[in-house]
């Protein structure tokens, strides 16, 4: 939980680098998240109605959008552990790439020692 936090206060930091163990703990926790609010949207919808389940979609829509820049930016540390740009991320956006590039980018192994992209 503390990588989640952790992800959460360095939202507007675009630069730096975070370890691999680091992200993905984020990234676990971030999905775990969105799987519960999606869960539980669909089993108050069932059981109370669909207004349940509306009120718990917007709940969903909300945590997204507040959780964006930092998922962002928790990639973008990502890729500059590996020695990349940022602008990495763009390639998801291919066309039939279905962000196959950028997964196997972040899920690389850090540089080691000191990179271009070290905080300073």
């Amino acid at each position: 939980m503390k990588e989640y936090l952790e992800a959460l206060k360095k939202y507007d930091c675009f630069h730096g680098r975070t370890r691999r163990k680091e992200y993905w703990i984020f990234w676990l926790y971030d999905s775990l998240i969105m799987l519960l609010l999606i869960i539980s949207a669909f089993v108050y919808g069932y059981i109370i109605g669909d207004a349940a389940m509306v009120v718990i979609f917007a709940l969903l829509l909300l945590y997204l959008l507040f959780t964006v820049i930092p998922r962002w930016a928790a990639a973008v540390r990502r890729l500059h552990d590996t020695g990349r740009s940022g602008w990495w991320l763009l390639t998801g956006l291919i066309p039939l790439s279905f962000g196959i590039v950028p997964l196997i980018l972040l899920a690389q192994k850090s540089e080691p020692g000191q990179n271009k992209y070290d905080a300073k």
